[in-house]
């Protein structure tokens, strides 16, 4: 049986980007739970404590950013490092959700490596302990890929050592 040491919380609405991220967030070592809607994120944070929550901005049944505030007015829930990803690209979301205690805000699409490099540096910063990632980058399996909000992916050019890999 697999040991996880760090969970992290998918808040999002769409099934396939939920098994799109839970694999790439698995081969990076982390435990996955899921909430698919705002009125799950709270209670399954309490009772899962995880390490850090992914929070999509547009969820079914109530606005992200009402369930970010949720988050850090509850003091068993404000220290967990909350990183903001939506389709939503204007700057007043962005800064809204950064000055609502978001620790980092990720546009859709986005490339999922380096999604999930942000998650375990918002984690590894959170716990104090060394970095899980010694690079600004974080692949895993293969090329990178960029996931959309239907969860397709795309893989993309991945550098490593200056040289194109494709």
């Amino acid at each position: 049986m697999e040991t996880w040491k760090h969970l992290l919380l998918i808040a999002d609405d769409d099934h396939l980007l939920h098994r799109a991220l839970e694999r790439f967030a698995r081969e990076a070592g982390l435990e996955v739970a899921h909430a698919m809607t705002g009125g799950e994120v709270v209670p399954l944070a309490l009772r899962r404590q995880p390490s850090a929550i992914l929070l999509d901005l547009g969820l079914p049944d109530r606005d992200g950013a009402d369930v970010l505030a949720q988050i850090k007015a509850t003091p068993e829930l404000a220290n967990i490092p909350v990183i903001v990803f939506s389709g939503r690209s204007e700057q007043e979301h962005r800064r809204f959700a950064l000055q609502l205690g978001a620790e980092n805000y990720v546009e859709k699409p986005f490339d999922a490596g380096r999604l999930i490099g942000r998650i375990i540096r918002a984690i590894d910063k959170r716990s104090g302990e060394a970095p899980a990632i010694s690079s600004g980058r974080f692949a895993v399996g293969g090329p990178r890929s960029v996931v959309r909000g239907d969860a397709t992916r795309t893989a993309i050019p991945s550098r490593v050592g200056g040289e194109t890999k494709k």
